[in-house]
Parts: structure tokens; sequence; C-alpha cells
């Protein structure tokens, strides 16, 4: 009796079948895991899709394959500049209107002013822009792709679950049937091609170079442009090239400047022999003081004129600025606020430690002036900064668009840990900006970064030409937020619990903090002004002058219209105490001074309500 000869299976279905079951399982479902990863990241790239900006505009971003970014400006034409993401990655940029929370406000002149400032930082750093829109989609294609490879594996396992193990053989089954493998095909392809053709057929666009746009260099080295905005460049165009050229030159000198200032310095990272603490005359008892304070009481309100500036309205840089400056309370008013002055128990010497010096970069008030970013960059560099301190008013307004306000500091301080405590013209969308680079945003609790203790919140209150004016604290509700958060690890019969910094923009915020006794050192800015450093509440303050030049009525647009500070504060971490105190001055000439390292004052044994006002500095 015979039998049908059966039919030898292949040589590699023999060494398949040969293979262990569990290497058998483990090749199939990585081979499922990669395909699934494929399908997944054909998808997330090919549909991926941001909002970001140009200029004061808002814009809508989509991915290309022409590895070009072109930018739509509607009827006049399109600029054309080539993409930075790897080939055959491009963008296409649909520009838009100006928002209306941008035109929204109640001096259309603030309005222009605003847009002007959004104008001139997207064209004196072109680069920065087409940069962030380019990572934008690629961090929603990642997204996208993350999204649909997670859901697709979990199906996967899902129906081998409910199949009992039986998945492949009822794939197997439901295959064979007519039409059935057609139709998965067909789905598969639509699925996967709809999107990516989609893309395809869009046409390289040509243009035409622009010199003009070429004179830039840059990532507009080889622009091109179409339509009526090519007559628009070459018309006007050579005379914008030249006011952006002027800057970036005007701040090159500057920065050149800087190295040279440190290079011809002999103390450039620290003083050359240790600063003594400077000694305050403390009156001898209460009475004297309660006589000084009533001779100098000329408002007849129970505080020294010379001593009490916490709500004087012609300090406040806002109030200078025309903004409005009636919330602040009437004297006295603020049970947060300690009186002046009250006396304290004298502190227990404690034994000095050896010292642990931390390096501080502090800036301020910048104001969205782009070309002061590379001039920070160098002096975090050459003063060796091992922390970089921001205290606010990064921007004009907080507006979407003004994003390249954050970037240009944040891309030349990519080597340095930024803490950043907003100000009054900083939003809620200015910090998401500042994490999106990585940097601490002080939110009203301690972090600690470098050793250092640091507490500080935003400013209450949102003073925007773009966004228009809100409050969301008082001061003095702002101030007990931030003191309660600094006191909760605080030993008061343990200086060394103290925390190290408060960063808190407005000044007048901070001086209902300082008298809690919980913090060493205030670090403000706002006034556009320096003030300090002093004795202040139960501890020392310094207030910064604006880093981008920044004066009552004019933009920080193009060269610096007043001088810009930059300071580099020296901290000891071990001793619980700033060291010294040093500014880097630019004036308007581009002249870069460096000034000698002072001494801070000691510590005060009682309460201390400095005055602020100009006079008081």
């Amino acid at each position: 009796m015979s039998t049908s000869a059966q039919p030898r299976p292949r040589p590699l279905t023999r060494w398949w079948n040969g293979l262990r079951p569990l290497t058998r399982r483990t090749v199939r479902q990585t081979v499922v895991v990669l395909l699934t990863g494929v399908v997944a990241l054909v998808i997330g790239v090919f549909t991926a899709s941001a909002e970001g900006s140009v200029g004061p505009h808002e814009a809508d971003l989509e991915i290309t394959l022409t590895h070009q970014v072109a930018v739509d400006l509607g009827p006049l034409g399109k600029l054309l500049v080539d993409s930075p993401a790897p080939w055959p990655i491009g963008v296409q940029v649909d520009v838009g209107e100006i928002p209306a929370s941008l035109t929204e406000v109640e001096n259309p002149l603030d309005a222009l002013g605003g847009d002007v400032e959004a104008y001139a930082a997207f064209f004196s750093q072109p680069q920065t822009a087409v940069a962030t829109a380019v990572w934008a989609l690629v961090s929603d294609a990642v997204a996208r792709t993350i999204l649909l490879w997670s859901i697709a594996l979990v199906v996967i396992a899902t129906g081998q679950l409910a199949a009992g193990g039986l998945l492949r053989a009822e794939l197997r089954d439901k295959l064979r049937r007519r039409g059935v493998a057609p139709l998965v095909a067909v789905t598969a392809l639509a699925v996967i091609g709809v999107p990516v053709a989609g893309v395809v057929e869009r046409p390289e666009e040509e243009g035409r170079p622009s010199q003009v746009l070429a004179d830039l260099g840059g990532v507009m080295d080889g622009a091109r442009v179409t339509g009526r905005l090519a007559a628009l460049v070459d018309t006007y165009g050579e005379r914008a090239i030249q006011t952006v050229r002027s800057t970036q030159s005007y701040y090159d000198v500057v920065a050149q400047n800087v190295r040279d200032a440190y290079a011809a310095d002999d103390e450039p990272l620290e003083p050359n022999r240790p600063l003594r603490p400077l000694v305050v005359a403390v009156p001898e008892d209460d009475t004297e003081v309660e006589e000084d304070a009533a001779a100098g009481d000329v408002d007849g309100d129970g505080d020294a004129a010379t001593g009490d500036a916490t709500d004087e309205p012609g300090a406040d840089a806002d109030a200078e600025n025309g903004s409005d400056s009636t919330d602040e309370p009437t004297r006295g008013s603020d049970p947060t606020r300690t009186p002046t002055p009250t006396r304290t128990p004298t502190r227990a010497p404690v034994d000095e430690l050896d010292p642990d010096v931390v390096t501080v970069m502090l800036i301020s008030d910048n104001h969205c002036n782009t070309g002061m970013g590379r001039v920070m960059g160098a002096v975090a560099q050459l003063s060796e900064a091992d922390l970089v301190l921001n205290l606010g008013d990064t921007t004009m307004g907080g507006s979407g668009p003004e994003s390249i306000c954050v970037d240009a500091i944040a891309n030349e301080l990519t080597d340095f840990p930024v803490v950043v405590a907003d100000g009054n013209h900083d939003s809620m969308l200015t910090g998401d900006q500042e994490r999106g680079h990585g940097w601490t945003v002080l939110d009203g609790g301690v972090v600690e970064v470098e050793g250092l203790r640091i507490v500080g919140d935003r400013d209450p209150r949102l003073t925007s030409v773009t966004l228009g004016k809100r409050e969301f604290l008082t001061k003095g509700e702002a101030a007990e937020k931030v003191t309660q958060a600094a006191c909760a690890g605080v030993d008061p019969d343990d200086p060394g619990s103290r925390v190290d910094i408060l960063a808190i923009h407005d000044p007048y915020v901070g001086n209902r903090i300082m008298p809690s006794g919980c913090i060493v050192l205030e670090l403000s800015g706002h006034l556009h002004r320096r003030v300090g450093p002093f004795q202040q509440g139960l501890g020392l303050f310094y207030g910064m002058a604006s880093s981008g030049g920044a004066t009552s009525g004019n933009l920080t647009l193009g060269e610096l219209p007043a001088t810009a500070t930059i300071a580099v504060l020296q901290y000891d971490r071990a001793n619980k105490r700033p060291t010294a105190l040093r500014e880097v001055r630019i004036a308007t000439d581009q002249s870069v001074t460096l000034t000698p390292w002072e001494a801070f004052p000691e510590m005060p044994l009682e309460s201390v309500d400095a005055d602020l006002s100009p006079a008081g500095s």
C-alpha cells in the first residue's frame, strides 16, 4: 500500500520551524513593533502641523517634501529658504492675520510699537524664527508618531488576548477568503498613501534669488522670492537690510568690547582679596529710632518720608511709562509688612565655614532686545557663571510671536542653567516658552539650582502693550504666598536654614517678604535703574537696571537707547551670604565698563524698611 508523497518544505520554512518557539515569538514581536513603528512614523510625519508666528502674524505650519521653507504671504508672494531639517523634509508656512489680542489695546500706538518690535525681531534673527518653526513641526510629528505607535501596539496586544493566542490563525483564515486580501491592501495603501500623496504632490517653488536677502547671510543666503514680494524686497529691502546689518554689527562690536574688557581686567573672575561685609550703623535704642522717624514724617501718617518707599508710584517703572499704578495700597494698610523699624533679637554668632562660592549672572528687563542675547552669552562665558538668574520682562507683552525674544537669549545660554522670575510684561505663554528651553520658571515655591535655594514667583500683574492689563493677585497677596513658601522649612534658631535668594521682578512685592527673616538676599528688577545693595527687611537687597537698555517711552529696537547692565554676583553657599558684586555696563557708544568688585552690607539685626526711590538709591 503506497501513500502520496508529501511536498518537502522550503529551506527557509525548515529553518524557521527549527528555531525554538521562544526565538520565533521574539522575532515575530520585534517585526511587528518595527513595522507598526514605521507606519506610525510615516503617518505622523506627513500629517504633522503646528502653529507659529512670523513677526506679529499668526502662521500655520505643515510638512512638505520640497526641502525648503516656503513662507506664503498671500497676494504678495512667497519667501523661500532652504530647510534646516533633514532631506527631504520642508515646511509650508501660511501667514495669517495679526491676532486680535495684539490689536485690541487701549492705545493703537502701543500696538503699532509692538508690531514694529515683532517685525524687527523676526528680520534681525530670521534663523531663530525658521528653526523654531521647523522644530515645532518635528515635535508635533514625534508626538503623533508615538501616539499612533502606542495605539497600534495596544490594538494588536488586545487582539492577541481576545483571540486566546489564535490571532495569527484567525488572520490567515480571514485573508484566505476571496476579496479580503485585496481589500486590506487597498485600505493600508489609502491610510499611508493619502497623507503622503498630499505632501508629495505639492510642487517645489522656484522663485528667483534675492541679492538683498542673500546679503543678510545665514538662513537667508540663497533665499528666493516670488510674486509682488520680489519687487517690494528689491525696492525697500536694501534700506531694511542696512538697518539690520547695522544692528548686527553694532552688537558684534559690543560683544567684542566685552571680551576685550575682560581680557584687560586684573580681577575678571573674583576679587583679588576677600571683601568684608560693609558695617551699617544702627541706632542705639528704640527711643532714638522713634524720634528720627517722627522728625522725618512729612506726610503725617507715621512713616518717615525718607525711609518708606514701599508704595511710591514715582519710583515704579510702570508709572514712569504711563501704566496704571493705582493698585498700590495706602501706606501702612498692608498687614504683611513689618513697621519701620522693628527690633528683633540678636542672632548668635556662628562658626565661619570654608567658603563655597557660586557665580551668578543677573539679567533683567531686556524687553526683547534680541541683539543683547549674544552679549549676555559672552558675559556668561567670560565670568564663568554657574547659573543665570533672569529677573523678568524678557518680552514686551508676552504674546506668541514674542517667543523670538526668549529664543534670542536662550540660544546663547544653552550651556548654563537659567532660573527666571517673570515680570509684568511676561505672560503665562512666555513662561511656557521659557520652560521649552529648559529654564526653571519660578511659580511661588522654593527650587534648588547649583546648590542655591531660590524662591520667587511671576509678577502678580500683566502690563502688556499687546495683551492689555490684568491683575492676578494684589502685591500683598503675592508677597504672602511667597513668604509662606520661603518660611516653610526655616528654623528661626538656625540661620543656615534660610532660603538663599528671593528672585522677584517687582521690589515692591519683595519688600513685603524680606521682613520675614526667612531669606538672605532679594534680587529684583522692574525699575530700570540700579538700587542698592543695601539692607532690606531682615536680609539684603540689590535691584537690577535694564539689561536691554530700556527707558521710559523708548523701544529696545536696534542700537541701545540707554546704558545696558548685566551683573555678576558671587554668593557663599557655605556661610549663606553674598560676598561680591560687579556690573558690566554697556554704553550707547558700545563702550564696556567692568565696575570694581564691591561688598554687600552686613546682615541686619533688626528689620530695615529700605528707601527704593531714586533719592534713596
